[in-house]
């Protein structure tokens, strides 16, 4: 069923409502109802320092903004140089599209979610073809506090949405210089093929000594700003080949790999777990983290992780995956 098909038969609440598969009542309190009561926030730590706010909807809404996804999904084909929230994409085939550069450019967007407010998709809504009525709904079911919260299922691919046509510009600006795009969520990246005679891109050409470009109001600044996003001018990163270089985490200089400190503290951790019991490497985790995320899961999960990123297929054929793991499952929780 194509787009311009699915919208015509949703003019309505109650043709909304059947779209969802949910009764009409249900739908009508949780959209005309202050969006606050069916959350609950808590703060997690960046990987860079500092927190980040998530606002987790409440089990009845996850499942309506569940079904909103599904719908949506039907609506939209993401461009090709997203690659956050979109299926079979994921951190390790956006570094890769970068892989073998002379130079890769880091730029990310201010208050991402934050940028994208209701407004923001009610419009983007009113232009794939909805009525008032059920846009306005959908719009109300999928923000809090007049944009997008960090945790609703909703929330990447009404972002991805909004930021196709920043994409599609952002594409023709890297064409334009022979180099390549691709976005995850708000972190942009450029590069330059090995083969490719741009130094850098005309409009970002100064650089200053610290390896952060001076941008000018033009090219990829003016972009971005056009389309209604803000440069975050601490997290502008330029790095040459002969430098480390990582991509949403993965260092793409040869094979696709996580950094050399973040293997180090996996290991660090296990040998704490090692020689002094899992109670007191919890204890000490908490302590430099301020995470109470149980250990044993978080360091599974970034065995896991290295192990995707070097090798996609067949993490179980890596050799320091495998260690990593043999270690982890030789280990006690209880002692």
């Amino acid at each position: 069923m194509g787009i311009k098909t699915i919208i015509s038969h949703i003019n309505t609440v109650r043709e909304l409502a059947f779209q969802l598969e949910m009764r009409v009542n249900t739908l009508v309190y949780y959209s005309i109802n202050d969006q606050s009561r069916f959350y609950s926030q808590f703060d997690i730590n960046k990987k860079t320092g500092g927190t980040r706010t998530i606002s987790a909807p409440n089990k009845s809404l996850k499942e309506i903004q569940r079904r909103i996804y599904k719908l949506l999904v039907q609506l939209y084909a993401p461009s090709e140089a997203a690659f956050g929230g979109v299926r079979k994409r994921h951190i390790r085939s956006n570094a890769l599209r970068h892989k073998d550069s002379l130079w890769i450019l880091r730029i990310d967007l201010e208050d991402f979610y934050g940028t994208i407010t209701r407004n923001r998709v009610f419009g983007l809504l009113r232009k794939l073809g909805f009525e008032t009525l059920p846009a306005a709904i959908l719009s109300n079911l999928t923000t809090l506090n007049g944009v997008l919260p960090q945790g609703a299922p909703t929330s990447p691919v009404l972002a991805n949405m909004v930021c196709r046509k920043l994409d599609t510009e952002m594409t023709k600006y890297a064409q334009r210089y022979g180099l390549r795009y691709t976005r995850y969520f708000d972190d942009l990246v450029f590069s330059a093929p090995v083969r490719s005679r741009t130094t850098f891109p005309p409009e970002s050409r100064q650089v200053r000594p610290e390896g952060i470009p001076r941008l000018d109001p033009y090219g990829f600044r003016r972009i971005v700003e056009q389309q209604g996003f803000k440069l975050n001018e601490n997290k502008t990163r330029f790095k040459r080949r002969r430098i480390a270089q990582y991509v949403t985490g993965v260092k793409i200089n040869e094979n696709p790999n996580v950094s050399r400190p973040y293997i180090r503290n996996v290991r660090a951790i296990l040998h704490d777990w090692e020689v002094n019991g899992y109670k007191k490497a919890q204890e000490r985790f908490e302590q430099v983290t301020g995470s109470t995320s149980p250990l044993k899961q978080v360091i599974r999960g970034r065995i896991e992780h290295i192990g995707f990123v070097r090798s996609s297929e067949n993490p179980k054929e890596d050799e320091i995956y495998l260690k990593l793991r043999l270690r982890l499952a030789g280990l006690k929780t209880t002692t």
